[in-house]
């Protein structure tokens, strides 16, 4: 019998339930009702977790003049900037790569 070399090589995947990854399943189970209880709960038990006013959020969005909502209608009222686009724009090179004329 004669030793010869030789290389093994083993891969193996586990899925390891960590406890916060426990929880999220277990969290993501919850009805509304059940998850309500639950934040209860563990707000009574832990002094150091506070519950966030709900309508604060929704208020301080609304205070911010950089957000603009998108107009999604297309109304034809909107005034569109072409500033730039009139002057030395020639279309002749786009016509001759895509092969129409206008």
């Amino acid at each position: 019998m004669a030793l010869t070399p030789r290389l093994d090589l083993r891969q193996v995947q586990t899925l390891v339930m960590t406890p916060q990854l426990q929880q999220a399943i277990k969290l993501l189970q919850l009805s509304n009702l059940e998850l309500a209880d639950y934040l209860d709960e563990e707000l009574e038990k832990n002094p150091l977790l506070q519950q966030e006013d709900q309508s604060s959020g929704a208020e301080d969005e609304s205070q911010n003049p950089e957000i603009q909502e998108p107009d999604l209608n297309g109304s034809p009222d909107t005034e569109v900037d072409h500033t730039g686009f009139e002057d030395g724009f020639d279309t002749s090179d786009i016509t001759d790569l895509i092969g129409t004329k206008t």
